[in-house]
This record gives C-alpha cells, sequence and structure tokens, in this order.
C-alpha cells in the first residue's frame, strides 16, 4: 500500500515523536526539565519509576562516565595502587579523575624549580614596592623543593604529597595532613607551604598564586603541543603552529596590557614564540616579554589558545592583533551573516 505523506499525516506524525522525545528528554534530565504532562508520559512508557530516589538518567551516565573515567586511569597510574582497597580509597580521597591538564601542570611543576620564588624575603624588610623579580639569594634550595611539592600535590601528584607528609611527620603534622591538598584554594595553598616549612613571614600567598599560574599555563601549552602532534600523526601532516593569547586580569598591571594588547585589543602569538621567551626571571622590568607563565610575581593573566580553524588575516605576524577575529574580551568575531 502506497502512503501518502500529505501534511497533515507529517503534522499528526511529528506531534507523536515530540510527545515522546520531551517524555524521554524528561526520563534523562529530570522531573521539572519539562511539562508535568511530559513527566506524566514517561511514567506511561515505563521511562522511569515514580517510586524511586528521583536520581535522573543524565546524572547516572554522568556517574558512569567518571567511574570508567577512574578505572581507565587506573590502568595508567599508580596513585591507584594494586588493590581494590588502594582504588577505593583514591576515588574517596579525588572524587574527580584528574584531568589531563592536571597531570601535565603536575608535571611541569614537579620537574621545574620554583622560578618566581625571588624578591620575597621578610615582610619586614621587603615589601610589594620593591623590584617583583629579583635574586634571593637566602632563598634555599630546600624551600623551593617544598613549593614545587605543594604545588605539585595541589594538581594530584600523590608523590609529591607524599613527601609532604613524610616531612610534615618530622615538623610534628599529623601523618595524613596533606590527604585533602588537590585541588586546593590559593589559601589552601599558601597554608600549606607555611606549615610544611614554618616560614610564615614570607608571602607565601604570592608564591601560591604565581607558582600555580606558572604550572597550569605551561602545562596547557604542553597539552595543545601534544594534541597537534598526535593530529599530526593521524592526518599525515605537518603539525599545525598552535596560536595564543593572553586575556589581561581585570586588576592587570600597565606591564602586561603593555605585554598582552595593543590599542584595546588582544595581541595573538604563535605559542613557540611565547616559549622561546622563556620566563621574566632575573630581567628588568623595561626589558620583560610576553610569555606563556607568569608574566610576574601575582600574574593571573589567562593563556587562552586560538582555534586552529580560526584563519588571520593576510599580513598577520605573531604579536598582531586580529580585531576581525577576536575582539579584546578574548571572544571570537563571528561573520555577520553567522552571527
Amino acid at each position: 500500500m502506497t502512503v501518502l505523506f500529505t501534511q497533515a499525516l507529517m503534522d499528526a506524525a511529528s506531534e507523536i515523536l515530540d510527545k515522546h522525545h520531551r517524555a524521554v528528554a524528561t526520563a534523562i534530565y529530570g522531573k521539572d526539565a519539562l511539562s508535568p504532562d511530559d513527566w506524566k508520559l514517561a511514567i506511561k512508557l515505563g521511562l522511569v519509576d515514580p517510586k524511586a530516589t528521583g536520581e535522573t538518567l543524565s546524572s547516572q551516565i554522568y556517574r558512569f562516565g567518571v567511574l570508567a573515567a577512574h578505572m581507565d586511569q587506573s590502568q595508567q597510574q599508580s596513585r591507584y595502587g594494586d588493590s581494590a582497597e588502594t582504588w577505593l580509597k583514591e576515588i574517596r580521597r579525588n572524587p574527580l579523575p584528574m584531568t589531563t591538564a592536571e597531570q601535565r601542570a603536575s608535571n611541569y611543576a614537579n620537574h621545574k624549580a620554583a622560578q618566581f620564588v625571588v624578591g620575597l624575603g621578610r615582610r619586614a624588610s621587603a615589601g610589594l614596592t620593591t623590584t617583583l623579580i629579583e635574586e634571593d639569594l637566602k632563598l634555599s634550595e630546600k624551600f623551593r623543593s617544598t613549593i614545587q611539592d605543594v604545588v605539585s600535590a595541589n594538581f594530584g601528584d600523590n608523590e609529591a604529597q607524599a613527601r609532604l607528609n613524610a616531612e610534615g611527620v618530622k615538623r610534628d603534622l599529623p601523618d595524613d595532613f596533606f590527604d585533602d591538598a588537590f585541588r586546593g584554594t590559593t589559601k589552601r595553598i599558601r597554608s600549606d607551604l607555611g606549615h610544611a616549612t614554618g616560614q610564615w613571614s614570607r608571602d607565601l600567598e604570592r608564591i601560591a598564586r604565581t607558582e600555580s599560574v606558572e604550572a597550569w599555563n605551561r602545562g596547557k601549552s604542553d597539552e595543545w603541543l601534544e594534541e597537534e602532534r598526535e593530529q599530526a600523526v593521524e592526518t599525515e601532516t605537518p603539525a599545525e603552529a598552535v596560536r595564543a593569547y593572553r586575556i589581561p586580569a581585570p586588576t592587570a598591571c600597565p606591564d602586561c596590557r603593555r605585554l598582552y594588547t595593543s590599542g584595546g585589543e588582544l595581541r595573538i602569538f604563535y605559542l613557540a614564540d611565547l616559549l622561546g621567551n622563556g620566563t621574566n626571571y632575573k630581567r628588568r622590568r623595561a626589558d620583560w616579554r610576553p610569555v606563556v607563565g607568569a608574566t610576574h610575581p601575582f600574574c593571573v593573566c589567562s593563556l587562552q589558545r586560538l582555534p586552529s580553524y580560526v584563519k588571520l588575516p593576510k599580513g598577520w605576524h605573531s604579536g598582531d592583533t586580529a580585531p576581525s577575529v577576536i575582539d579584546g574580551d578574548g571572544f571570537l568575531v563571528l561573520p555577520e551573516d553567522d552571527a
């Protein structure tokens, strides 16, 4: 039999499908996602149990995804141990698995010396008005390594955390004092630094914030470069040059605005150029350059990546602005016909 798809028939079919789709959506996203009628239909179709706890399918799917991520990571990382007991202990301590970005930030912090813990002498003798980047000859290697461990533990490094706990015991701290250091706030990092070193008179908050930004931005840049290398292998094409920009914080200093903006617009760089500038450690302020990590102590200007599909204007060079592509707030500018 040939069915004539009249407009009336199509409308009726669409209505049926729409009802069922809405019922399914309600089952996934919860009772309050759509209308009471959609919830009733979801019950009628057997998609939800009205006597159940009310947990949505989406939350079950999310929880299963997190569980699967923990299982996948347990195959790759020693942090989960080799028994079900230690596996559950790690999940209890860190309900969300360590992300790739956190792993790379941790690796950077763990293997690179704390670079911006300079000019941070005793508060009584050195205030914030002194030159921010200068060598602090009294800063011991022990203090630097402790800073590395505190920052690394904050990004999820279990070995760094274990070292901190071992040192903490020597300072009469509980043997699990640093167990919940993962994903701590700046205040928590500052507190951990103080308890781990006993050097409370130093500007520990500035150290905590600056070293965390340094490690996080370096971790992100490493991840971007790795993504491009993997993409190049898959497509058998040369790796794309990663392009990035810094968005000055609302409280950014004049130097960061000078380095990362021009005429109120954001400057865009090849990531390789930013990495090539190294750090501004030991440089005079007048010689500061645009960099990937913290521009100076207490710098919190964010590092962002320009998507590889975005085409820059003809004649653009690394360090130029491109207001037709990205605005002064860091948002991509869409063509008028796509807006």
